[in-house]
């Protein structure tokens, strides 16, 4: 009996050894001394196994305000209508004035002709000299009259220079006014546009909510300060006007 388990055991070892000689080499895995199998050396460079980077997000500025400080149409036009009744009160205050130097003229002329006649009494040639005072007085009037017309002339000439250039200023403005109406537009525009991709990005990386808070606060914090420097400007502006108005 022990020779046949002895012949069993040489037929086992046999068929092991040839399973294996057929199978080949089996590869081994190095064990570490506390038992553990180390890991994998893996390229950590591979794009496959590299962490997704976040794409930036920047928060797009509001547009500046193009039309601070310059007067819109309304205030332009009623500022237009102020400078145009302020010519026309000072032209017909202008011209009474000359009206009244005209009679008070025509007046002395009148009264120093009256007196030169009732003086000639005796002169045989009393007629013709009053006659002659009479003539000479009434061409003095018609002197008066006529530098009076051409006063009036100059001074509605200068008024309506000055209404011209007025209009002119006025035009200016409205133009400017809106010309940076339009930029702001196109500015506002813009902003929308980016604020929404931005939105879009926001909602696919929430991640990115705690920087643009910040970013937003910061953001703020310029436009304060902006909006200081530009009511500083305004006020400056006004103290200006008023003590060139004094």
């Amino acid at each position: 009996s022990s020779h046949s388990v002895s012949s069993c055991s040489r037929v086992e070892s046999s068929a092991m050894a040839a399973m294996l000689t057929v199978a080949g080499p089996v590869s081994t895995v190095p064990v570490s001394p506390c038992g553990t199998v180390p890991a994998a050396n893996y390229d950590l460079n591979s794009s496959e196994l590299a962490p997704a980077v976040e794409e930036e997000i920047t928060i797009p500025k509001l547009p500046e305000c193009l039309t601070w400080g310059l007067p819109d149409p309304a205030q332009v036009e009623a500022k237009l209508a102020e400078r145009t009744k302020k010519l026309d009160d000072e032209v017909a205050q202008s011209e009474m004035l000359l009206t009244q130097q005209l009679r008070q003229q025509k007046e002395q002329i009148h009264e120093a002709a009256e007196k030169l006649k009732a003086a000639i009494q005796t002169s045989p040639w009393k007629d013709q000299i009053r006659g002659q005072i009479e003539q000479n007085a009434k061409e003095q009037a018609a002197g008066l009259d006529k530098k009076y017309a051409e006063s009036l002339t100059i001074l509605r000439q200068a008024c309506q220079q000055q209404k011209a250039v007025a209009e002119k200023e006025a035009q200016d403005q409205l133009a400017e006014f809106q010309q940076r109406k339009s930029q702001e537009e196109v500015m506002r525009q813009q902003y929308e546009f980016e604020k929404a991709q931005a939105d879009q990005m926001m909602k696919a990386s929430p991640g990115a909510m705690k920087t643009l808070s910040l970013a937003h606060m910061h953001q703020q914090a310029e436009q304060q300060q902006q909006l200081q420097q530009q009511l500083l400007q305004l006020l400056q502006l006004q103290q200006q006007q008023q003590h060139q108005k004094q």
